[in-house]
């Protein structure tokens, strides 16, 4: 751990606490209170504050930790220039019921967004090129929601995914689905997946093996 500091509570403002976690090129703004409709003023206010401590690495994220709703995360609209103006290369959010980032938004060019029935079109694990344009009518389920078999379709997901990850978004869509956005060449910049987590999860329960389970996610590997 010699090669991490971490710099804890170095911004608060009301309800907004942030402590910054640096690495020898990474530094990482965590921070808890940015929910709710203030949520870009927020991320602004604590990126601002937290500015001294992040502005000489090449990597510079802040991350929202998201404990009241989650779901929240899924609908982040923030633009390159916008991440880029507050001095950061990426925003994330993170469940913080269970600790696994949901969303990410980079300062580069955005994934090009294509309807979600193109994403069920197709056999085995559906990928379409872009981003999954999710419908709203259809209802979400966060990690907290789910079974302990369900959970841990979820967590290998995001593990599988890695540091590809862009976006997992959880439906029900006639059974529990996961939608998994991953990082892909260009112009794309961007793959969705849609992982039947409920059929998954089933599997699971019945006694296939988890490493089984795991290897038919190796389509997110990017």
């Amino acid at each position: 751990m010699g090669d991490e500091t971490v710099l804890k509570g170095v911004f608060k403002d009301g309800g907004l606490v942030a402590s910054v976690i640096q690495k020898p090129d990474v530094a990482r703004i965590l921070v808890k209170g940015a929910d709710g409709p203030s949520f870009k003023d927020n991320v602004r206010k604590v990126a601002d504050g937290c500015k001294p401590h992040v502005e000489k690495f090449s990597e510079r994220e802040l991350c929202a930790v998201l404990v009241a709703n989650p779901g929240e995360a899924e609908s982040i609209a923030l633009t390159q220039d916008e991440i880029g103006g507050l001095g950061l290369t990426k925003v994330t959010a993170m469940d913080g019921n269970c600790g696994i980032v949901v969303r990410v938004v980079e300062a580069e060019p955005a994934p090009i967004t294509l309807a979600y029935t193109s994403l069920r079109s197709s056999s085995g694990l559906p990928d379409q090129p872009g981003m999954a344009e999710i419908p709203a009518d259809l209802p979400r389920k966060n990690h907290k929601d789910l079974s302990d078999s369900q959970k841990k379709i979820y967590e290998a997901a995001a593990q599988v995914a890695g540091r590809g990850l862009l976006r997992m978004v959880c439906i029900d869509d006639g059974g529990l689905k996961l939608i998994v956005t991953v990082k892909d060449a260009p112009p794309p910049r961007a793959r969705s997946v849609c992982v039947p987590l409920g059929l998954f999860a089933d599997d699971l329960a019945a006694g296939t093996s988890f490493d089984e389970i795991v290897k038919r996610l190796n389509q997110l590997r990017t």
